[in-house]
């Protein structure tokens, strides 16, 4: 089963849409994973794209990317890994794949009981501080080892963020 979250609401439509065919195997939330249950800002970008709207205001990434503009906020609905988890019935989660602009760390940290049941997880990571108060990947990658999980791959095909392979020992 595939549990795919997507809080912004034209992103969510397009996601459900491209997906109804699979509904016995994939179940889409208008949701944003985060550390609680609440209602937060969304930075939505837009320009040459669409996919670097985060919970965290932008601040490298403006100058990095300058091509990808933040001009809209929208208020989303957050709720933490364990709480959907719970909520759902959900024992564990082989796999995570997170491109949270920034926000893995907060989501990971927050839900450490179903992060104790979790394989694999392949991330996005932040070599820069492109979003405000996002981890940076050594600090991330020393927090996940110290949850027992090792590099598998790294692909950090960018100078400021790249995606990794972590594996549970």
């Amino acid at each position: 089963m595939i549990y795919a979250f997507e809080p912004i609401p034209q992103l969510f439509d397009l996601l459900s849409t491209s997906t109804q065919d699979f509904r016995n195997n994939i179940k889409c939330y208008q949701l944003a994973l985060g550390e609680d249950i609440s209602t937060k800002n969304m930075y939505v970008s837009s320009g040459k794209s669409d996919a670097s709207s985060s919970l965290l205001p932008p601040v490298e990434h403006l100058v990095e990317h300058p091509d990808v503009t933040f001009n809209k906020v929208v208020e989303i609905q957050t709720i933490s890994l364990d709480q959907w988890a719970k909520r759902n019935d959900i024992c564990f989660v082989d796999f995570l794949w997170l491109d949270m602009q920034g926000y893995e760390f907060n989501v990971l940290s927050a839900s450490p009981n179903i992060l104790k049941t979790v394989q694999a997880i392949y991330t996005e990571v932040s070599l820069v501080e492109l979003y405000k108060g996002s981890l940076l990947y050594p600090q991330f990658r020393d927090w996940l080892e110290n949850q027992g999980f090792i590099v598998k791959s790294e692909y950090l095909d960018w100078k400021d963020a790249g995606n990794v392979l972590f594996v549970r020992l």
